[in-house]
């Protein structure tokens, strides 16, 4: 054999012996590109208000001092048409779940053991299933059990209460009289110091920061501005002059402002700004006149409870149901106004279809994936119906675009144009006889399944 056919055997067996690893090689490149180029799973927190109605927020009433939130109005997407309940369990449950309230027969404040069956997939056990850690910080009220708690929906870590209300200072639940803490961390009662909203605000900022590197999903439901209204001075002396009433709700609001924007500040601290999406919502609308004291009772023409809007927390008018709303993810979202009706069911597909969770059975949602239409150029969107069951059965609405069915708790129907007549002054259901029956036959449809997912032990 010469030196030359040598020379060639010999550098095709290196050929060979060196191909598995350049293929492993390329497989690893190709990889590390494809894991490149996939985007990062974006952080996600929603914060809920409790009781924050439409007039009450800087952006709409200059009266009302929320620095922070009106910071973060300029930076993101102002939500003018978001729907809720008209009180707080079922806007929760409306959240979690993507579904109506009264499917789970949730259409009042409750503080029953179990709101929702057991396997319910909610926004938090789906985005836990692609990588989320998650966490609830504040107040859970839905299913009082700590078997039925967030614990058993999806969510790691618990820090707040359980139930409707808690005094800020005392941390017993204020409506059932002087008690002990009502205050978890997970499945243990607490004892801490300190006003709640503070509270609330701390633990959030220490759960964020605790495991960098995975995204996470931040449920952040306060319990400001209801009441028992306890603010210190540094807040109230902020209205004097407002009447007492106004004077306390209006400072819980701004005490809810500064933990809004400490919490966005740990984000920005982090360097997660761009990276998480940042939505500010309310439960419901601004309570009715009995929080009053009787002596401001007899003022009440001096109180607009939600302004421009008619009715109150509790019932199916705008004021009790149409609440300030704020979509912000610097880099993704363009800052403008979103005048497309949306609903709190939206968010759980949202922000699902956003963490790329897919489910492998049918979840029955009533929202929709609202994602492509947060932006101001997006244009118009396909009509859809919005259904609100009323407490205890006694009232309905459903709104198409910006007609609006009530049914009222003495079952008379009423029409509103509500882009002429966003106060629900004049009822229209004698002009427009024939777009009444077309919504009450679309309520009718929207209401066959309710019911159909109450816990066994509710039936």
């Amino acid at each position: 054999m010469t030196t030359k056919v040598k020379r060639l055997l010999k550098a095709a067996c290196l050929k060979l012996l060196l191909l598995p690893c350049a293929m492993q090689l390329t497989v690893l490149i190709s990889s590390e590109t494809l894991a490149a180029a996939e985007p990062a799973k974006p952080n996600i927190i929603v914060i809920l208000a409790d009781d924050l109605g439409w007039g009450h927020v800087g952006w709409q009433n200059p009266k009302v001092k929320t620095p922070n939130l009106d910071r973060l109005v300029g930076q993101g997407v102002r939500l003018d048409r978001h729907y809720v309940a008209p009180v707080c369990s079922p806007s929760r449950v409306g959240l979690l779940t993507g579904r109506y309230w009264s499917r789970f027969d949730c259409n009042s404040f409750t503080d029953t053991p179990q709101v929702l069956p057991v396997g319910t997939e909610t926004v938090a056990s789906a985005l836990k299933s692609v990588g989320y850690r998650t966490a609830l910080v504040g107040k859970w009220h839905v299913g009082t059990s700590l078997d039925f708690g967030p614990e058993a929906f999806g969510f790691d870590y618990f820090y707040g209460i359980r139930n409707g209300g808690i005094h800020p200072i005392t941390h017993n639940c204020y409506y059932k009289g002087v008690g002990d803490s009502i205050l978890y961390r997970n499945k243990e009662i607490i004892q801490e110091t300190g006003h709640v909203t503070d509270l609330f605000a701390r633990e959030a900022i220490q759960w964020i920061g605790a495991e960098p590197g995975r995204p996470f999903f931040l449920y952040l439901p306060f319990t400001a501005p209801h009441v028992p209204l306890v603010e210190s001075a540094r807040w109230t002396d902020l209205y004097k002059g407002e009447g007492d009433y106004k004077m306390r709700y209006w400072a819980a609001i701004s005490h809810l402002d500064e933990a809004v924007g400490k919490v966005v500040a740990e984000v920005e601290r982090l360097g997660q700004r761009e990276n998480t999406l940042i939505i500010f919502l309310s439960d419901n609308g601004s309570p009715e006149m009995h929080s009053m004291p009787v002596e401001e009772r007899l003022q009440a023409e001096i109180w607009d409870v939600n302004p421009p809007f008619r009715g109150v927390k509790g019932n199916v008018y705008e004021g009790g149901i149409h609440t300030p709303g704020l979509a912000i993810w610097p880099g993704h979202l363009k800052p403008g106004v979103c005048a497309t009706p949306l609903h709190i069911t939206d968010w759980m597909p949202t922000l699902c279809g956003l963490a790329g969770y897919h489910s492998s059975r049918d979840l029955k949602w009533d929202g929709k994936n609202i994602l492509p239409i947060l932006q101001p150029e997006s244009g118009s969107e396909a009509v859809r119906f919005l259904y609100t069951h009323g407490q205890y059965a006694k009232d309905r609405a459903l709104i198409e675009k910006n007609w609006k069915l009530v049914i009222t708790t003495k079952g008379a129907s009423e029409l509103y144009d509500l882009a002429t007549d966003i106060g629900e002054k004049m009822n229209l259901a004698t002009e427009h006889p024939e777009i009444v029956h077309r919504l009450q036959a679309a309520m009718k449809e929207a209401s066959v399944r309710d019911n159909d997912a109450k816990p066994p032990a509710q039936k």
